[in-house]
């Protein structure tokens, strides 16, 4: 590969930011190249092979004309997930396998907005200092037992204790307490406004409410 990048031509028009590499002097093109660089021969062949190569790779398959419905899907991964504990690991198996366990108290859509999750809704105090959550009802875990807002509280305050030793604990610095009002309803207390605690919740696969 890396003979590929010296065998890049140069533009006639472009600045070169790494070695035959053109950059077409616009401060938008984050491309590092400019859209009309013609390519050899060799390149092509070389670009061809590796987009060729990657329809061998582990884990990447076709999609099927019609939906199968049961069966068992089979996913090529490079390692297991040292842990299903959510906080406990910042490995990508881990992540990508605790997404598809846990939910979190709100979520991101694909246009990146917050949404509801087991929250179905939330209210902050004027001084940003007060979240007040409120979760959906019938909620069930995996062994029938039912979600309460004590649940939700037991996870922030492990969160939070530092002899649990999240690796991102400290994107929670800023919580100080939390408050169980009723079965459905939980208040977070801050220690001082902060813009992304909403966001820094949504990140179920960090561990942040995790549930």
């Amino acid at each position: 590969m890396p003979s590929m990048w010296r065998q890049w031509p140069r533009s006639r028009t472009g600045r070169i930011l790494h070695e035959g590499v053109p950059f077409s002097g616009d401060p938008h093109d984050l491309s590092g190249g400019t859209m009309n660089s013609a390519l050899d021969r060799r390149t092509f062949l070389q670009l061809g092979a590796a987009g060729a190569a990657l329809g061998a790779w582990p884990g990447v398959t076709s999609a099927q004309d019609k939906p199968k419905r049961g069966g068992t899907l089979t996913i090529g991964r490079n390692h297991d997930a040292d842990t299903l504990y959510p906080g406990r690991s910042t490995g990508l198996s881990a992540i990508a396998t605790n997404l598809l366990l846990y939910d979190g108290l709100v979520l991101h859509d694909f246009q990146m907005k917050i949404r509801p999750g087991l929250a179905e809704r939330w209210e902050v105090s004027p001084d940003g200092l007060t979240w007040t959550f409120h979760l959906r009802k019938n909620v069930k875990f995996h062994c029938g037992a039912s979600l309460t807002a004590q649940d939700v509280k037991d996870h922030f305050d492990r969160w939070i204790d530092p002899k649990e030793a999240f690796p991102t604990r400290a994107k929670v610095t800023s919580l100080a307490e939390t408050r169980v009002v009723d079965d459905h309803t939980l208040v977070c207390k801050l220690k001082n406004p902060t813009l992304v605690f909403l966001n820094n919740v949504s990140q179920t696969e960090w561990g942040y409410a995790s549930i």
